[in-house]
């Protein structure tokens, strides 16, 4: 539950009662324990069976109740929720702030670096991969924010498969059904609109140069039909509702619900 912004409460992450204020100054209080790490996670998944793994600057934590929370360092720092699991929950995929996911040995005990997969670098350099997804055959698909595209990898090889293009800095990824919803923090600039370089790629931005919206894209998994909306922030993970999708927005109050048919 979130309650409005108290003016003396301005610090984000001071816990106020029994919750913790975050950046729009609103506290956010838990249906259940509220439970502190030292580190800033950028990325949460639920596990199998119970608890929580957690992705942050220096690696993963893996929470279970009742048992102490175990560490796993990794390389390359945290990308943007770049953190998914196999469908067995014996594996984590982490990507990391430059060109690489890694795959951790959840299974493992203690749990361990398993090997690292190298992702190709588009024509801005380093990829700076984003969200991670994963198909019902066990292939990863990763979001390559600076190459504007998603790549598809064979993730006991790191074999790339496929290299799919997407609009401007592609970041979310969720898979629904046979559709992947690719949540991109860019937008093509109409013709004599505002533009800058986004890595070399020009975006449409807005009066504080900031980008200007961004693009949601849905892609077939059968035959790679692609459809695409423009909406008025930057979208989030799009959320299953019915027969369509709900799309949270970033720099700005808003949800998006988009229906494909």
């Amino acid at each position: 539950a979130l309650h409005g912004a108290d003016p003396a409460a301005r610090k984000v992450g001071e816990i106020r009662d029994r919750g913790v204020v975050i950046p729009s100054g609103e506290t956010l209080l838990p249906d259940g324990a509220l439970v502190l790490f030292a580190r800033r996670p950028v990325a949460l998944r639920a596990l199998p069976g119970g608890g929580a793994l957690l992705r942050d600057h220096e690696g993963l934590t893996l929470a279970r109740p009742g048992r102490r929370p175990v560490a796993v360092p990794l390389p390359g720092g945290a990308s943007m929720d770049g953190l998914a699991l196999s469908p067995d929950g014996a594996r984590a995929y982490a990507a990391d702030a430059r060109a690489s996911v890694h795959v951790v040995d959840l299974a493992a005990d203690p749990p361990r670096l398993e090997r690292s997969l190298r992702l190709p670098e588009g024509a801005a350099g380093a990829p700076h991969p984003g969200g991670i997804a994963v198909a019902d055959d066990g292939r990863l698909v990763v979001a390559l924010g600076r190459a504007n595209a998603v790549a598809v990898l064979d993730p006991a090889t790191g074999a790339v498969r496929e290299t799919l293009p997407t609009p401007p800095a592609p970041l979310f990824l969720r898979i629904v059904g046979r559709t992947l919803w690719v949540s991109c923090w860019g937008r093509e600039p109409r013709a004599g609109g505002p533009a800058a370089l986004s890595s070399g790629t020009r975006v449409a931005v807005d009066a504080r140069g900031a980008s200007a919206g961004g693009t949601l894209v849905a892609l077939s998994l059968d035959d790679r039909r692609v459809r695409r909306w423009e909406v008025p922030a930057q979208p989030v993970a799009a959320l299953p509702d019915g027969d369509g999708v709900l799309v949270p927005c970033a720099d700005g109050a808003v949800v998006v619900r988009i229906d494909p048919s």
